[in-house]
């Protein structure tokens, strides 16, 4: 939740006047409709649109909101009707809700988010709970922007389309259209109290720039709003730990993108992919650096997987690069070096010898345009185990 709108304002207000939602919509509504010359009749199946977004409050309620009377009579409405039908014991809970959803919602300006601070830290409530509501009153609540915005799309990539603490996918396709289901959220949230900053700032140093991308990341709407609510010191450490992995991840494939990978490696592939029973294959002695050299012990089943893929298939896609060379002279020399350029680019910001395995076959396979099979797959592994053995991937143990 984190669009300041009229359907977000009365589902809160519900949850402290603890009514039914036609009934809070219609007390609420009243603080201005009570006062107009025509008063406007809100239907129940308005207000259930009004709920859902699915409509605008009436552009007569929103013009008479702007007089100064009715202003005035508004704000001693919410003082001696509203706010004494607030559960008293949680009227600091709905204030505070209504602050982190202004707060969080970047198209609030700085300036009004100043102004509703100053009433709720002057302690004026009933003021407070009035402004916000003239102020969600009139602006935009139909929901328009659910179709994917282009702007996000970084953030998204970041994630891959994917919210990192619930794993739901943040884009659904309706009526072959890419519509939203997330949340651009604030790792360091705004609002926190002095000691919860303090606390957080200790553990991470956050961005520089809060209003930055660098301090964003995309959730599906329901975790956003869990955490925006309530933010945790374990729960912000994760969320800036999977930024710095999601950052550094997008990096790698931006400059992984950059990177060329011969087109004869293909063939390679290819001919991996084809092997049948009747292809003749002779195994390889591990001889110029054994693979438990270059692979730590703690990664066993990616040693062993390596370990047979080289017994293998090493002679046989050595034999297959010589007959490369002898059509393109240095063919072999060159491909190793464009692999070797890609451990490198993916080595600095990987944490086990498994994600850089998986992250080189992934780029030979999106570099070749090669169908996501599993048999591909498997055969892209086979050829990045050739590396190893062959020194491009991986670096002795020292």
């Amino acid at each position: 939740m984190s669009e300041f709108t009229i359907s977000a304002y009365i589902t809160i207000l519900k949850l402290g006047m603890q009514d039914t939602q036609e009934n809070v919509t219609r007390i609420l509504f009243d603080s201005v409709c009570l006062s107009m010359k025509n008063p406007v009749d809100l239907k129940p199946k308005f207000i259930t649109s009004l709920i859902q977004r699915k409509v605008d409050v009436q552009n007569e309620i929103k013009k008479a909101s702007a007089d100064p009377k009715i202003i005035a009579e508004a704000e001693d409405y919410f003082d001696n009707v509203v706010f004494p039908k607030i559960n008293i014991n949680l009227i600091d809970d709905i204030c505070h809700r209504l602050k982190l959803l202004y707060s969080n919602d970047i198209s609030v300006p700085s300036n009004k988010k100043a102004d509703l601070d100053n009433l709720l830290a002057s302690n004026n409530l009933g003021i407070f709970l009035c402004q916000c509501f003239l102020y969600a009153l009139n602006r935009d609540n139909k929901a328009l922007d659910q179709e994917l915005r282009t702007d996000d799309i970084p953030l998204l990539s970041e994630v891959d389309y994917q919210c990192p603490l619930c794993h739901s996918p943040l884009i659904k396709k309706i009526k072959n259209k890419s519509v939203k289901k997330y949340e651009i959220t604030k790792i360091f949230p705004n609002d926190l109290s002095s000691d919860k900053k303090d606390l957080f700032i200790a553990n991470r140093t956050p961005a520089v720039h809060l209003d930055s991308s660098d301090n964003m990341i995309a959730l599906c709407s329901d975790c956003s709003e869990s955490y925006l609510l309530k933010p945790e010191l374990d729960e912000y450490i994760k969320l800036f730990d999977l930024k710095e992995y999601a950052k550094k991840n997008y990096q790698i494939q931006v400059q992984l993108s950059t990177l060329i990978l011969e087109d004869e490696i293909k063939n390679i592939i290819n001919s991996l992919y084809d092997i049948n029973s009747n292809t003749v294959i002779q195994n390889f002695r591990l001889d110029p650096l054994l693979i438990s050299e270059k692979i730590d012990p703690s990664c066993f089943v990616l040693k062993q997987t390596v370990t047979s893929y080289v017994l293998q298939y090493y002679k046989f896609i050595r034999k297959l690069f010589s007959e490369l060379d002898s059509f393109s002279e240095n063919r072999f020399n060159i491909i190793a070096s464009e692999i070797k350029l890609a451990y490198e680019t993916i080595h600095p910001t990987c944490n086990s010898q498994e994600e850089i395995f998986a992250k080189i076959s992934e780029w030979i396979m999106k570099q070749l345009n090669i169908p996501n099979s599993q048999k591909y797959r498997i055969s892209c592994d086979v050829v990045v185990a050739f590396f190893i053995q062959n020194c491009e991937v991986f670096d002795e143990i020292t």
